[in-house]
């Protein structure tokens, strides 16, 4: 009996420096604290602009090979141009009008509702100026001031934008605003059937919206210099040339003679809009033949055939 109470005695003492010391390694090792989640940062925190927002968003999803990112890229100005070049032929081809091929002047009124006036309209632009009547026609007046040179190419003509501040007043009584002038090849009106090389158009708005077409006829003789800083300044298609440092004053492209057909017709481009007020003046205007070969090398046509008169008249 001693001998068993000395042996679990002596066991009950081997074990106790055992449980000592686990008991001691679990008061110095506190247990792990429970993972926390650090909180999302808020919209106001990491949003402040948009490349910060990338960079958080690589940081975080680089990391990651596997899964691809779910926000799509912003669409870049460039993409979208080029999406509009593939899509701009596709559209174009509904409502493209030109001078040839399926463009030309007579589909313009099949091409686009918009243009069925070419088609339809009983006052159409151009024409032929014969025979008209002889009355006393009101004097023209104009009021032209030089302006910035302002060219633009559509890719239909050569344009000279003009800057508010030039008029064209008829009779003394309707003062029309001078928008633009541009050019033809040949001239689009006809005088007793014949055409001359060019033609210039200066396009004026009054205050009520009416528009009036100044016509002259341009024909081969001495180099016009305002218009030689035109053609210098001619730029690729659909852009525009300016300079502060060259005028352009439209008298210089008019005659002295100021004497004109008049009648009542059109826009000769689509859309062929009606209640034009035309005057094409008489007296022509030199260009050298190196001008008139300069454009025609652009445009070797731009001219809309004459339209029938009808029941208009014209006076002279």
């Amino acid at each position: 009996m001693k001998r068993f109470l000395s042996i679990s005695l002596y066991a009950a003492i081997l074990c106790l420096p055992v449980q000592a010391v686990l008991a001691g390694e679990k008061k110095e090792t506190p247990p792990p604290p429970a993972a926390t989640k650090e909180p999302a940062p808020s919209e106001t925190q990491s949003v402040v602009i948009d490349k910060e927002v990338e960079v958080q968003v690589k940081m975080i999803e680089e990391p990651a090979p596997a899964p691809a990112p779910k926000v799509k890229p912003a669409v870049k100005a460039e993409d979208t141009e080029a999406q509009d070049a593939e899509d701009a032929p596709q559209e174009k081809t509904q409502t493209h009008w030109g001078y040839t091929g399926e463009g030309a002047p007579h589909h313009w009124g099949d091409l686009d509702e918009a243009y069925k006036a070419c088609k339809a309209g009983t006052m159409q632009s151009p024409v032929n100026l014969e025979g008209g009547q002889d009355v006393d026609l009101p004097e023209i007046s104009l009021s032209y001031e030089a302006v910035p040179l302002s060219v633009t190419n559509n890719g239909h003509t050569i344009v000279q934008n003009y800057a508010p501040g030039s008029t064209m007043t008829v009779g003394g009584k309707k003062e029309y605003e001078l928008m633009q002038l541009h050019f033809h090849t040949p001239s689009e009106h006809l005088i007793r059937g014949m055409a001359a090389p060019m033609e210039v158009q200066f396009v004026h708005k009054a205050e009520d919206g009416t528009l009036a077409v100044l016509g002259v006829m341009l024909r081969a003789g001495r180099e016009n210099e305002s218009l030689q800083k035109i053609w210098a300044a001619i730029p690729p298609t659909g852009q525009t040339s300016e300079n502060d440092k060259v005028g352009i004053n439209a008298r210089n492209l008019l005659p002295v003679n100021l004497d004109y057909y008049r009648y009542d017709g059109s826009l000769t481009t689509p859309p062929c809009t009606e209640g034009v007020k035309w005057h094409v003046l008489k007296t022509p205007v030199e260009i050298s033949e190196d001008q008139l070969r300069a454009f025609q090398s652009l445009f070797p046509v731009n001219a809309r055939p004459v339209q029938p008169m009808g029941r208009r008249g014209f006076f002279e």
